[in-house]
């Protein structure tokens, strides 16, 4: 699973004849499918943007110590699909 979060992101209905859908577009969502692809066998993956907007009071429910996390780009990860070593290499992340 690979999780992210992004300020701009477009979200909207896609009409076409006989089929509608609901859809999401923008840089974020293309980053997340990066991260979700390089999420492996049974990783879960967290951006640092996500990590670094969470409350204290989420981080301790998760139990997610945010000032013992390390975090490594993408392009460092063993694991990391060849779109995401070209699409997205600088994005940090770190499996919780």
């Amino acid at each position: 699973m690979g999780l992210h979060w992004g300020a701009t992101l477009y979200v909207g209905n896609i009409t076409s004849e006989g089929r509608s859908e609901v859809t999401a577009m923008g840089d974020e969502v293309n980053e997340a499918a990066r991260i979700e692809a390089c999420a492996m066998g049974g990783r879960v993956l967290a951006s640092k943007n996500l990590i670094e907007r969470l409350s204290p009071d989420v981080s301790v429910e998760l139990d997610i110590d945010t000032s013992r996390i390390a975090y490594t780009t993408l392009a460092e990860l063993p694991h990391a699909t060849e779109k995401a070593r070209r699409d997205a290499p600088a994005i940090a992340v770190c499996e919780i």
